[in-house]
């Protein structure tokens, strides 16, 4: 991608959401009425948060169709390489080498450079290093650390 480009955000919920709605059975459509039916978005989010993403990503087409990479992303045993392959496609070389094994610890670096790079303000860098990270961590297994995160009380909070 040259300089300007964007590239995909998306967030951690909706891509465990539909990964494991595709586990269980692969759409024939993925448009945002589908988004919307399987998440709490509207249309219109579903629109610009998902289905611009996925195509991104390659894995719906340009008539909403998921792809073959899409059909490999649903198998646990095919999600890590086909993390990588999405990763070696969408992002730049130097960014792949400078970061190949992207994790928490690096977040902050990964950000500057999404910001310096690509001149985009804090909030659209801290989408697009989380995507990156998404991506490069390629565990299946996260899904259920996110989950149990979630469902555990906050410090602090009173339940």
């Amino acid at each position: 991608m040259a300089a300007g480009d964007t590239f995909p955000k998306i967030s951690r919920k909706i891509w465990w959401l539909l990964r494991d709605r595709f586990k269980k059975s692969m759409p024939t459509t993925v448009n945002p009425t589908f988004v919307s039916a399987v998440s709490s978005m509207t249309d219109d989010s579903a629109r610009a948060n998902v289905i611009s993403p996925l195509r991104q990503l390659r894995l719906v087409d340009e008539n909403d169709k998921p792809t073959s990479l899409a059909e490999r992303w649903r198998h646990d045993d095919e999600y890590a390489k086909v993390c990588q392959e999405i990763r070696q496609n969408i992002y730049p070389q130097e960014l792949i080498e400078a970061y190949p094994d992207a994790g928490d610890g690096q977040r902050a670096a990964i950000k500057n450079w999404f910001m310096k790079t690509r001149k985009v303000g804090e909030n659209a860098a801290r989408q697009y290093t989380d995507t990156y990270v998404l991506l490069s961590e390629a565990d299946p297994s996260k899904v259920n650390e996110k989950a149990s995160s979630e469902s555990s009380p906050k410090p602090g909070l009173r339940t």
